[in-house]
């Protein structure tokens, strides 16, 4: 990995998407086969609703590197961006086929679940990742949302405490919050 590459990821770590972007184009400059600033790329154009760019990128990613995980994540995510969950909910299947020790992967694949009103299994998913990382964050919400939407409220509110204890300030953590109180 080149030092443009390593700069991006620590501005998409900040949340800094269009730098990292110049600095992921700048890898690709030196290297144009590199399949993990490709995946990176899409992961920062997706971030900005330059969803077009992102899949082709991301496309651009796995066929250098059909069997990096990462790569179907980053796909996962452009494609529930979009709305476009089913296909988005096979990317991030194939991500977690390929590397399953992952929890940010079963994160995903639980908001995906979520946001197809698919409860059970989003908690399911959400435990599994749970499992791999008790301090995930991310599986922690979702879990809480599926538990609250399942009528399991209290079960929710010990999961987002938990979430809370760990990122205080998770905002995501905050919303979940708020609505489980109303």
């Amino acid at each position: 990995m080149n030092s443009h590459y390593l700069r991006a990821q620590m501005l998409i770590d900040q949340g800094r998407h269009q730098q990292a972007e110049k600095e992921l184009r700048q890898s690709l400059a030196v290297d144009p086969n590199d399949a993990d600033s490709h995946a990176a790329l899409a992961l920062c154009l997706a971030e900005r609703e330059r969803y077009a760019e992102a899949s082709q990128s991301v496309e651009t990613a796995i066929g250098l590197a059909p069997d990096d995980a990462f790569s179907y994540y980053v796909q996962a995510f452009v494609y529930a961006q979009r709305n476009r969950f089913v296909e988005s909910e096979a990317a991030i299947r194939q991500a977690i086929e390929l590397e399953p020790a992952r929890a940010d992967y079963y994160a995903l694949l639980a908001q995906i679940l979520a946001a197809r009103a698919k409860w059970q299994p989003a908690l399911e998913v959400a435990e599994e990742g749970l499992r791999i990382d008790p301090e995930d964050v991310e599986c922690g919400n979702v879990r809480a949302r599926a538990l609250a939407k399942l009528r399991r409220t209290g079960d929710a509110q010990v999961s987002l405490d938990a979430s809370l204890a760990r990122e205080p300030e998770n905002s995501t953590t905050h919303a979940n919050i708020g609505w489980i109180s109303l």
